[in-house]
């Protein structure tokens, strides 16, 4: 009778023994998790070069910053209901091929108002993109190094934003 120990194969725990094909969806849920946090802070850096380059007065600007994270708050419970309704995965995919989408829409946007627009989209992309992404680490047993790489984003963006 098998144990279920990690490293033994599939035992009674049904989880499959680690290895290398395990990395692969902890790297892209690390990553998904990753693109989110660095896009909702990365475009401040970018707001002198939007106003230049698209004419956006300070209202547009503060709608390309606040835009993603209104619609990402909004959205964020009713993300989790439905990744438990549709399964993490299929909701994880779901946000990654639209946060993909949106941020190839906002580099090739013409005018202040449709990158708002891009970015409420990519908003809500990452909103199905953060629960799902939890949902996944857990039951991949990858919690730990999901709450590591959460605490060096948190670190990274305190590093360049300490507070006043």
């Amino acid at each position: 009778m098998e144990t279920g120990h990690l490293g033994t194969g599939r035992g009674d725990t049904g989880r499959a023994s680690p290895g290398r094909a395990s990395r692969v969806p902890l790297l892209a849920i690390s990553l998904g998790y990753f693109m989110v946090i660095l896009d909702a802070t990365a475009v401040n850096l970018a707001l002198p070069a939007l106003r230049q380059d698209l004419g956006g007065g300070i209202t547009g600007l503060q709608w390309v910053v606040d835009g993603y994270t209104l619609a990402f708050a909004a959205l964020l419970l009713s993300s989790g209901v439905a990744g438990d309704r549709f399964g993490p995965r299929r909701v994880f995919l779901t946000g990654l091929v639209l946060f993909t989408t949106a941020s190839a829409g906002c580099a090739l946007a013409p005018a202040i108002g449709v990158l708002v627009l891009i970015r409420l989209i990519q908003g809500a992309a990452a909103a199905l993109l953060v629960p799902s992404n939890v949902a996944l680490a857990v039951r991949g047993g990858a919690f730990l190094l999901g709450a590591v790489t959460t605490a060096a984003t948190v670190g990274l963006d305190r590093a360049h934003h300490p507070p006043a």
